[in-house]
Formats: C-alpha cells, structure tokens, sequence
C-alpha cells in the first residue's frame, strides 16, 4: 500500500530546532571557561565545597552571557565579517579540545588555591578530590542558569512581540524589559 502521489510529492518545510535547545554560541562558551576560571580564584577565606561549585556555575553563566553579547555585538551593530566555515570548524574544535583542558586547569589550581587558604587559616587540607565535587556542583548550577537565562529570553522575546502590536516599538521592548527584570528581581 503506498501513500497517495499528492502527499509523496508535497514538500516538507525543514524541521527547526527549538530556540531554547540551539547550538550554544562560541564565544559565550569560550567566556564560560574564563568564567569559571575567574570564580574559581582565591578567597580571603576558604570556602566549602558546595558554595565554591555554585559560585563557579555561576561565574561560568555570567561568562557566557559575556561573551554572547560580545559575538551579538560583532555581528549586528558592528557587522563585523563572519568567518568562513574552515575557519568555524577549526575554532569549534579548538574549543572542544581546549575547553576541558582549561576547565580541569583551573578546578586543579582553584582547589590548590583553597586548599593553601585553608593551610592557612588552621583547617584542614581537603585535597585534589574536591575539584571533582566542585564540578559536579558546578556543571548543573551552569545548564539550570544557562536554561533559565534562555527561558527568560524567550518570554521577553514573547513579551515584546505582543507589546509591539499596540505599542510603539522602542516602548513595547522598554516594558518587556522591565518586567523581566521586575519577575527576576
């Protein structure tokens, strides 16, 4: 039994992706890595494990938000030239190499640098296992914050387009803005 020619024949439109399950951007994800490089400095004082691995998340969330305005920055209002795709594919492997390398460099050295505070202030040492801990603390707090951060773009987004029906533009994205910052804040 086969389908009617009428249907076989019809096109189909291409199947998209959902905005919040995109490819993650490059740039945001090389300033995630810095980012949890930059969380993962020393304190004063030494911190437990499980603030150490939210903060890092966190500082790794900020990074990439960081460096995805700075690629939107480039490529819209300064139109910047888009690399051509050799040159893309050498950078996401580049990054796919590199990534984990600086991402388990710095956990070693932000364990060390706790590890030396807590020397430091009479606490005992925790050792190298911790920067384990850390991660798993740190890899979920990033993919919950990345999530919500998409979440919050796609509703502003939603927010806007339906302002911009009745609204001028520039008031109808102003008070989409503002309420996004009003149900985060």
């Amino acid at each position: 039994m086969s389908a009617p020619a009428d249907l076989a024949a019809a096109p189909t439109a291409p199947v998209r992706r959902p905005r919040l399950f995109a490819r993650p951007c490059w740039a945001g994800l090389v300033g995630a890595v810095l980012g949890l490089g930059i969380a993962l400095t020393p304190s004063l004082l030494p911190r437990p494990w499980l603030y150490e691995g939210i903060i890092a998340g966190l500082g790794a969330a900020i990074g990439y938000g960081v460096g995805t305005f700075f690629s939107w920055l480039l490529r819209r209002p300064l139109k910047v030239i888009e690399p051509g795709p050799a040159f893309k594919h050498r950078a996401w492997v580049g990054l796919a190499v590199l990534g984990p390398l600086f991402s388990i460099y710095f956990l070693l050295l932000g364990t060390g640098w706790q590890n030396e505070v807590r020397t430091l202030v009479g606490q005992p040492d925790e050792g190298l296992s911790t920067g384990v801990i850390v991660a798993a603390v740190a890899v979920p707090t990033f993919l919950v914050a990345w999530f919500v951060a998409r979440l919050l773009r796609r509703f502003n987004g939603w927010i806007g387009r339906g302002l911009d029906r009745i609204l001028p533009t520039w008031v109808a994205w102003t008070l989409s803005v503002a309420v996004i910052v009003l149900l985060v804040v």
